[in-house]
């Protein structure tokens, strides 16, 4: 199933005097992906950089208690690292495909 063809989850806030703000969550892949910007309305294919984020350090702890010498491998790995998206055209954030939250 292609990503681009889900559609974004939106959340809208509903307190009468709050300012209305609209989040969407785009359900991500780990690789660059075609989508339609909401930044600059083009349709691109995704740019993806590659991000430590919390379950490499999660890994890396653990590594620590256990064999010392191993720890750094989490930082080497692309599977446990976090995908951040970006517009190719306006270089705008699009979001991001956490492995664990």
């Amino acid at each position: 199933m292609d990503p681009s063809s889900i559609p974004p989850k939106s959340y809208q806030n509903d307190q009468p005097n709050a300012p209305q703000t609209i989040v969407t969550f785009y359900n991500l892949p780990d690789h660059p992906t075609f989508m339609n910007c909401p930044w600059c309305n083009t349709n691109v294919t995704t740019q993806a950089h590659l991000k430590n984020g919390l379950l490499v350090w999660v890994i890396v702890i653990v590594l620590l208690i256990v064999c010392f010498p191993l720890a750094f491998i989490p930082c080497c790995l692309q599977s446990c690292k976090d995908v951040e998206h970006y517009c190719p055209k306006c270089s705008h954030f699009i979001g991001v495909k956490k492995r664990i939250e």
